[in-house]
């Protein structure tokens, strides 16, 4: 039995009690109708009278369109298609109303207008912020059907389509009412929510923006789980019938239409011309997605490029695992400048110079032999010059740069092998390793050249430890401006960061995964799905970049608004003087 409390908060819940009590908490409700044309202060309560006076007043034509539907499946499509192209969600806000001819009648509006009251006490707002404006958009459907005849199934629609008072940004738009349809009926049959996010954006059209549907999170799919009535969901894999082979999938890669694959060399294959420096035995994959290869093009020129080897965790490499290194390229652009975007795969059994020139050779043919000039690239160490074959691929013109963690990296091999003089349980090995972090991240130059004395002569007194003196006199020492972090600016610095942060994330989990059932195909599904993945989420990333500079042009609008007349001044006709509350007074002309 509902109490006296329950039964008010289900009245006044009512849509017809919200205009009496305008603030009930987690409820949307209607605003006023007002005109946001510049010196114009019109308001009202009523949508059609907005589209009246911005047509008669300011010329703002609005269109109404009327349509007939034969069937509510009709309808459903033509909404659903409308809503997509229009970036919008139309929301029925009352009930159906019956008419006197035996129709019933309801009216859909744009969800963006109208206004809303948070009901949270303690949780915050989203950064997107609410997608409610405030305003009412003169945006509506007006749908009559014939309920209480079965047989009549037609439906007419009356469409006002002219959106009025937002954006039409994806972080406030909605997922369709037949995607949640089609998601709720795959998580019934089991399909696990990890699964149904890679199929979402493995069906994307990668020569297109995405829709709000290729933006889907776990948090979505939580969320129309609950509306559903879903519970525990049954987790199934992707194929339901265990592994499937790395030619399995290689081939169903290269049927597709954007096909990532560049060259495909299999063990037990003979080598092709292009290829005659591999032998048998040898494996290599080259995968670039269209949209890497697009990025690749327009952002490689005159920025960072880095090439980064793994071969996953030392502690994953024994007997059973085959040895297959991963190879990535990577860059830095406008559209994810919080971390390293990958533009490029490669995966082979070896880490020689002539495979990698066969990696940047087909890469460079990808790219209709365009002449990539980055401003630095980033090589690994090693006794391989990868510096060098990038300038016999790509030419002369980019510096060259050595990752710091390659050389710790290398360091840590040599203080780890069997020819070691260094017992591998002593404190000596990780001193010495982080004597050499030290000397790589020191930022001053004069402080570098002390320590690295310091570090060298430290090397030269231990005879444990002469033969790494030689071998780092020999090898680095020669060109400490490569390598040193003293002699790059603070932009390289913070872009090594990123790029050693990627280089973590590929060797302790891309890589780590893709080895962890011990199949070469799991590695390239792997790849796959985490380049899709950073596509979307360097599109979340734009969305709130985008609503964040949206949110301070809109403070600095309002700080204009309420400027007092004494703080302008008109000094001729279109030349006015302004004071300001951060400067000295600033003329502005009009």
């Amino acid at each position: 039995m509902l109490s006296h409390d329950d039964t008010t908060k289900q009245t006044l819940s009512h849509p017809k009690h919200l205009k009496k009590n305008p603030q009930i908490p987690g409820r949307s409700r209607s605003a006023d109708a007002v005109c946001l044309e510049v010196g114009c202060g019109f308001v009202c309560n009523r949508i059609p009278q907005l589209r009246t006076h911005l047509e008669d007043t300011h010329g703002i034509i609005q269109t109404v369109q009327h349509f007939v539907f034969a069937n509510q499946a009709d309808f459903d499509g033509w909404l659903a298609k409308t809503e997509r192209e229009a970036c919008c969600t139309f929301m029925r806000r009352r009930g159906w109303q019956n008419n006197k001819n035996g129709s019933s009648t309801a009216c859909f509006y744009c969800h963006r207008g109208g206004s809303y009251t948070s009901s949270a006490t303690k949780k915050q707002m989203k950064v997107q912020g609410s997608c409610k404006t405030g305003v009412e958009c003169t945006a509506s459907v007006k749908v009559t059907q014939w309920k209480s005849e079965p047989t009549n199934t037609e439906v007419q629609v009356e469409a006002h389509l002219q959106h009025y008072g937002h954006n039409f940004n994806l972080e406030h738009t909605r997922i369709t009412k037949l995607e949640k349809d089609d998601i709720a009926r795959k998580l019934s049959c089991g399909v696990s929510r990890y699964k149904i996010i890679d199929e979402v954006r493995g069906m994307s059209d990668q020569s297109s923006s995405p829709n709000r549907l290729h933006l889907l999170s776990l948090q979505d799919i939580y969320n129309i789980e609950k509306r559903a009535g879903i519970k525990n969901p049954r987790k199934v894999g992707a194929s339901g019938a265990g592994g499937t082979t790395v030619q399995a999938w290689i081939e169903s890669m290269q049927r597709s239409e954007d096909n990532p694959v560049l060259l495909i060399k299999y063990q037990q294959e003979k080598a092709t011309q292009a290829c005659s420096c591999l032998s048998e035995d040898d494996f290599i994959l080259v995968l670039q997605t269209p949209l890497q290869a697009n990025i690749l093009r327009r952002y490689g020129p005159n920025r960072c490029v880095c090439i980064g080897v793994t071969q996953g965790p030392r502690s994953n490499l024994n007997k059973r695992n085959p040895a297959f290194y991963l190879m990535a390229l990577q860059i830095l652009t406008p559209c994810s400048p919080s971390s390293a975007f990958p533009v490029a795969w490669f995966v082979s059994n070896r880490k020689d110079r002539a495979v990698f020139k066969i990696f940047l050779a087909n890469i460079q043919r990808n790219l209709f032999d365009l002449t990539l000039t980055p401003s630095h690239v980033f090589v690994p160490s090693g006794t391989v010059d990868w510096f060098e074959v990038w300038g016999e691929v790509f030419g002369s013109g980019p510096r060259k740069l050595v990752c710091g963690w390659c050389i710790v990296d290398e360091w840590k091999r040599m203080l780890e092998a069997p020819t070691s003089t260094i017992s591998k349980s002593s404190s000596e090995s990780g001193r010495l390793v982080s004597n050499l972090m030290t000397v790589i991240q020191e930022p001053n130059v004069d402080g570098f050249v002390s320590v690295l004395l310091d570090f060298v002569q430290d090397l030269k007194t231990h005879a444990t430890t002469a033969s790494f003196a030689d071998y780092f006199d020999r090898v680095y020492n020669v060109q400490p401006e490569v390598w040193a972090r003293a002699y790059r600016t603070a932009t390289l610095n913070e872009a090594e960061t990123k790029f050693e942060e990627f280089h973590h994330q590929v060797s302790q989990q891309i890589y780590h995964e893709g080895f962890a059932r011990k199949q070469l195909d799991v590695l390239i599904k792997t790849l796959m799905k985490h380049s899709r993945g950073k596509i979307f989420s360097n599109q979340n990333y734009r969305v709130i970049k985008d609503e964040s500079a949206q949110k301070l042009t809109k403070e600095k609008h309002d700080i204009s608004v309420l400027m007092m007349t004494h703080q302008v001044e008109q000094q001729e006709s279109n030349l006015w003087k302004v004071k300001s509350d951060v400067i000295d007074d600033v003329k502005v002309s009009l």
